[in-house]
């Protein structure tokens, strides 16, 4: 039924990734063009963040009642779970679809939680971890799983609090234990070459993979791929100024793929690029 619906509506998946650890979200990147249909109800909720193009889009719902909204960048659609609707689109697109589980969204909010209908809506968090994360997705995951399972995450936790949801402060108390927060930093500071995902670590440590993810930041004051990125870029700090390997070598000892993926963590987190590093403390 999904590759039918695809033809239906004219759209052209672009890159499609299943993120989030524990199961229960995926998100694809949808090319949009001139279109019209009926969509039949799907059991995940679904939501549209528009990354480029402008036009018009309208929408009847199982209820009968009429929605438009002319869309532009940064413009969500939420269509909750079992909704059926009658869809027509004037002008091109490029969209990225996040699908979530209900039974995921209520083991993120703690309660069952009736995400609302939206079409039109603006959520300025949510749209820049849908840029973030479409980026990710149309470039490989450059900067690894960690990361992109860290915005799936993200964007989960955001859902409810973007459309009524109020964040609880059981959420903001969530710890590791001693035990739990050592080993998970002892794992990753000696293994950070390793493509490691929230599922992994979480698992490691004995608990699930929402609550290893927000009770690591509520310790560290940091996620757990920000973590990585730092142990990753002081190794290399001390490889530049101790070493004369080449920057590929560099690249390859502390688990990036590329110099370009080096680089670009390297000038987020130090300020400046690896050669330019270097040469500082070769004069």
């Amino acid at each position: 039924m999904a590759e039918d619906l695809d033809i239906f509506l004219r759209r052209v998946p672009v890159a499609a990734t299943s993120i989030a650890a524990g199961g229960g979200f995926y998100a694809k990147v949808y090319h949009h063009s001139w279109s019209e249909l009926a969509a039949p109800p799907i059991g995940n909720h679904e939501v549209v963040l528009v990354l480029k193009g402008c036009g018009m889009a309208r929408r009847t719902l199982s209820d009968g009642s009429k929605q438009a909204f002319r869309f532009r960048p940064g413009l969500l659609a939420v269509t909750p779970a079992g909704e059926t609707q009658q869809i027509s689109l004037s002008g091109e697109s490029l969209a990225i679809h996040f699908y979530v589980a209900p039974s995921r969204l209520l083991s993120v909010v703690g309660r069952k939680f009736d995400l609302p209908s939206a079409f039109g809506a603006k959520d300025d968090a949510l749209s820049s971890l849908g840029r973030l994360l479409s980026v990710e997705m149309l470039t490989g995951s450059p900067s690894g799983s960690l990361f992109s399972e860290h915005l799936a995450g993200a964007v989960l936790e955001r859902l409810p609090l973007g459309f009524g949801q109020t964040e609880t402060s059981d959420c903001r108390r969530e710890r590791l234990a001693p035990w739990q927060l050592r080993r998970a930093k002892t794992l990753i500071r000696d293994n950070i070459r390793k493509s490691w995902s929230l599922e992994e670590l979480a698992a490691k440590v004995g608990t699930s993979t929402s609550h290893f993810c927000r009770a690591f930041r509520n310790c560290e004051g940091i996620p757990p791929y920000r973590y990585l990125i730092g142990l990753r870029v002081e190794h290399a700090k001390m490889l530049l100024t101790v070493s004369s390997m080449p920057l590929s070598a560099v690249a390859e000892e502390v688990g990036c793929e590329t110099v370009a993926q080096l680089s670009r963590l390297f000038r987020r987190e130090a300020g400046k690029s690896p050669t330019a590093y270097r040469r500082e403390f070769e004069r």
